[in-house]
């Protein structure tokens, strides 16, 4: 054997040796950082100093894998202790593992979240320190390698569990949301990296719902309008501004428009009017942009030619019929008659409040939380001055919502969103049917919760609650005991009816009120023809109304703290579509006959009352709505200062 075969053998075996030896120490290492202990190793010298402070107080010498001595420990330690303190990231001689988490903690703010929250820098520029050459040879520094994988699974962990519970726990920051969240430890789940692998197993954690896919891409669109929203200028809130307005106020609401909305630019475009009868006003007008690829014809009104596409094209005839000359725009331009043609320029004027501006004002007011008055008010300034910065906090508030709620529901359950005054139900994460609600209102508010509708009622009973009964129709009964029949309601005391006629009303007091009063099924009943009961501590409900007229309003924070819904029959023929004994013919002469009618459901189905300010409704449109129970501000110091939450624990 040559010298040359000698040396490839000793080099073979120097591989495998270290290769061995390296999984040893790896193993060594990590039990001997979580465990306090000396390290002790020859194949490599460690350096002394640790690049992150790992902090591992507890005293878990002699760690033993059962459930009492789990639970005492942190999660990275219960973490390696489930795995025999093998490694996860850094495995061998291949940290591909650790390169695929650093891409996922990288795009967290794809997600909403930021990747510093999780140490990304400082990890990325140590796992770039590290020689892939020397890693294949084993001749890497095994102690930093060591603290590099404890650090990087500390960063799994956290990520982990904002990406399934949220950034933020709304029970810890009391933030009255009471819908249960899962119960879970990152530590197990985290095992799963082994036989998912590391993109499956985020992957799994993220919400499986339309509304947060389409938030998620509503964000991204916003990230790209902070690069554009350079030099801007607010708006004075002393001006309003509406249509045929003229000042440098509308060449302001303008370009705040443009960062929103694609509005075309404005070009003068030539205009040819011709005669086409003599003594007609059947006229036609042309308008060639200056290229003559387009060209628009429109009929000769009686007194406004609308020459375009927008409102700035107005030309208003001076003499009506004669077409003598014509005024074009805002400003003035005459254009004097030649035969039966005239030719001229338009006068486009940007500080001009035209009809294009009035309908992309239309459009923000509509989605950004406002009334849709067609006015620039105090409001609609606001709205329009508050940095991008603060919508995409916003979104980036309720994205971290969706994540509070549970993944593990059947695949048709019911959303309610309280701040949007909306109802969703979705069969396998995709909205099957939406309907407008109304909520409480600030004094008397929806709570947020879940729970399961078991059954629904036609033409329901209304047990008027005690605090209704005993401030708002007491001194109207007092007042006038004819009140409760003329609105179909009964009195009752021990169940049995009393004449209210008989009652001395004037001994009666809101406190200790001895009486139950009942509306009888009818259409003027308070909950409608229709009621969906998920029979909970709050007594809340979903129901009709007769106050349908409502629903028109923008804003529709009405009720008492139920839920009032548009259209409900349709929802009653949705939940009973399987029950073949339930029809829609059958539901409607039921409703007809007004005879009081439960319905199980065979499955109780899912319920979340939820409240997102922030939405993408069903013709995909971002939605910012009007923070009605002013909820957004105490989540979102908790969401830049992660330490007040800590503080609660």
């Amino acid at each position: 054997m040559n010298q040359r075969s000698k040396l490839t053998i000793f080099f073979f075996l120097f591989l495998i040796f270290g290769k061995i030896q390296a999984q040893e120490n790896l193993s060594d290492l990590i039990e001997d950082r979580l465990t306090e202990k000396e390290a002790s190793f020859s194949f490599a010298t460690p350096t002394p100093d640790e690049v992150f402070d790992i902090s591992l107080e507890e005293d878990s010498l002699a760690l033993a894998a059962d459930t009492s001595t789990l639970e005492k420990l942190k999660p990275i330690q219960q973490l390696y202790l489930l795995r025999d303190y093998q490694p996860l990231w850094c495995k061998q001689n291949s940290l591909t593992k650790a390169d695929t988490l650093l891409q996922w903690i990288g795009k967290a703010t794809e997600e909403g979240l930021e990747p510093e929250d999780y140490d990304y820098t400082n990890l990325k520029e140590r796992f770039e320190e590290i020689d892939p050459t020397m890693l294949a040879m084993y001749l890497v520094d095994w102690d930093t390698l060591v603290n590099l994988e404890i650090d990087l699974s500390r960063a799994a962990l956290r990520y982990s569990e904002d990406l399934l519970l949220g950034k933020v726990d709304p029970f810890v920051a009391q933030l009255q949301w009471e819908i249960p969240q899962e119960e879970v430890e990152m530590s197990e789940d985290l095992q799963l990296v082994d036989t998912l692998g590391v993109t499956t197993y985020f992957e799994n954690l993220l919400p499986k719902n339309e509304h947060y896919d389409l938030l998620k891409k509503a964000l991204a669109d916003f990230d790209t309008l902070v690069q554009k929203d350079t030099g801007f200028m607010a708006m004075t809130k002393k001006q309003k501004l509406e249509l045929g307005d003229s000042s440098d106020q509308v060449e302001l609401l303008r370009k705040r428009l443009a960062l929103f909305y694609p509005i075309p630019e404005q070009e003068t475009n030539k205009i040819q009017y011709t005669s086409q009868v003599a003594m007609t006003k059947a006229d036609t007008i042309q308008i060639m942009s200056e290229d003559k690829e387009r060209q628009y014809i429109y009929e000769v009104c009686e007194d406004t030619i609308y020459a375009g596409t927008d409102s700035m094209y107005i030309l208003k005839d001076s003499t009506q019929y004669s077409y003598d000359s014509l005024i074009v725009g805002p400003k003035t331009l005459i254009v004097k008659r030649d035969s039966f043609s005239i030719q001229g320029d338009t006068v486009w004027d940007p500080y001009y409040f035209d009809s294009t501006l009035l309908k992309y004002l239309v459009q923000f007011q509509n989605e950004f939380g406002l009334e849709p008055d067609s006015v620039v008010g105090p409001k609609t300034i606001a709205a329009l001055d508050r940095p991008i910065t603060d919508y995409i906090d916003q979104i980036k508030l309720n994205l971290d919502r969706w994540r509070w709620l549970p993944r593990d529901h059947p695949p048709t359950y019911i959303v309610v969103n309280i701040a949007g005054f909306y109802l969703d139900v979705f069969e396998d994460d995709t909205i099957a049917l939406t309907k407008k609600v109304m909520v409480g209102n600030v004094r008397t508010k929806t709570p947020v919760f879940g729970d399961m509708i078991q059954y629904l009622e036609l033409n329901p009973y209304w047990t008027v609650p005690y605090s209704i009964a005993t401030r708002e129709m007491l001194p109207k009964i007092k007042k006038d005991p004819g009140y409760l029949s003329r609105n179909n309601y009964k009195l009752l005391k021990n169940g049995k009816s009393v004449d209210p006629y008989s009652v001395d009303w004037s001994t009666i007091k809101r406190s200790g009120f001895p009486y139950v009063i009942r509306q009888n099924p009818n259409k003027k009943n308070a909950l409608g023809i229709v009621k969906f009961m998920f029979p909970n501590r709050y007594n809340v409900y979903l129901h009709d109304t007769p106050s349908k007229h409502l629903f028109v309003e923008y804003s529709r924070a009405f009720s008492h703290g139920c839920i009032r819904l548009e259209k409900p029959v349709e929802l009653a023929e949705y939940l009973l579509k399987d029950n073949s004994k339930w029809t829609p013919q059958k539901i409607e002469q039921t409703l007809k006959r007004g005879k009081n009618k439960r319905i199980d459901l065979k499955t109780p189905l899912p319920i979340y009352l939820t409240y997102f300010t922030t939405w993408v409704d069903k013709e995909g449109t971002l939605q910012f709505q009007k923070d009605v129970y002013r909820r957004d501000k105490k989540l979102l110091e908790y969401w830049k200062n992660p330490k007040q939450e800590e503080e609660l624990k």
